[in-house]
């Protein structure tokens, strides 16, 4: 492993879930390469991408995309941050739920370029749709599963001590192999 993506939940303005991150920035001795994913869908009560049952919606504007480059700026400074030839990498988890994704991206990297942190390396997330990272003036799209990964494995019933437990189970090393032999757009 070379080092860690943290999802980076910024909703308007207001963060959750913040502690893991935080800590790790506090504690600089922690020498563990990281990056951010802003995670930037609705937040709800399911993590399937729907919104039902929203607990913090968020709302995509010009404004909302300087103000999220604003508070990221700091933490692309910190010098584990996981560059790619020397440009800090920023995730991006939706664009297709961005009003106009290509000016949030010309937004980024003029921000963050006249802050003095570098252009950055901007990625989507290979999830709902989002699989040519052109389109959008994305440098690279990076797989996340469980949305981008192979289904062509066996898979079993498995009995758990929770009886209301209900999905697949697949061996990792079969999962890695059939992934690996797939093939991405």
């Amino acid at each position: 492993m070379y080092g860690f993506c943290f999802h980076y939940y910024w909703f308007n303005g207001h963060r959750v879930l913040e502690t893991p991150l935080n800590l790790l920035l506090a504690n600089r001795d922690i020498d563990l390469p990281f990056c951010i994913n802003w995670a930037n869908e609705n937040r709800t009560r399911r993590w399937d991408g729907y919104d039902d049952e929203v607990l913090l919606a968020q709302r995509h504007s010009p404004e909302d995309d300087l103000a999220f480059a604003k508070t990221a700026e700091p933490i692309l400074r910190d010098r584990r941050y996981t560059r790619v030839e020397g440009h800090p990498l920023l995730m991006l988890y939706r664009s297709g739920i961005l009003p106009d994704a290509a000016a949030t991206v010309r937004g980024w990297r003029a921000f963050f370029t006249a802050a003095g942190v570098g252009n950055p390396y901007v990625v989507v997330a290979q999830a709902f749709g989002d699989s040519d990272p052109q389109k959008y003036g994305f440098d690279a799209v990076a797989g996340l599963p469980p949305f981008w990964t192979a289904y062509d494995v066996p898979w079993q019933t498995v009995r758990t001590f929770d009886r209301s437990f209900e999905g697949t189970v697949v061996d990792y090393e079969d999962m890695a192999a059939a992934t690996k032999r797939t093939r991405r757009p």
